[in-house]
């Protein structure tokens, strides 16, 4: 089985250090524009994996603080499509970082699993 380039950049960065820093935004909260701003300075500071959590309107998962800013960014209007824009900008302005989506399987099966 191939390995997907997640695996082999973790695998890397685990040649260098024996702990990785993962951290988390949700999309769109409490704006895509502080959004970018944050997640470059994470980026800055060291972070190698960072979630890019596409809100969904009823996170049971959840606590409270992520289930608030993922209602702040519905109520602002972000969209599916602006989640995969963002991403697609903040992944080439911060290559250094590996990033990955978090959200809820209901955003996939809405969307459609194979467009997604």
């Amino acid at each position: 089985m191939p390995m997907l380039k997640l695996e082999k950049n973790i695998r890397k960065l685990r040649e260098k250090k024996d702990i990785l820093l993962i951290s988390h935004a949700v999309l769109g909260y409490p704006s895509f524009a502080v959004c970018e701003e944050s997640i470059c300075k994470m980026a800055d500071v060291g972070v190698d994996i960072i979630e890019l959590q596409i809100p969904f309107s009823d996170p049971q998962a959840d606590g409270p603080f992520f289930t608030a800013a993922q209602q702040i960014s519905i109520d602002s209007g972000t969209t599916v499509e602006d989640c995969f824009r963002f991403a697609a900008n903040i992944c080439s302005k911060c290559s250094s970082v590996n990033f990955v989506f978090m959200t809820y399987f209901n955003i996939l099966f809405k969307y459609g699993v194979r467009d997604f």
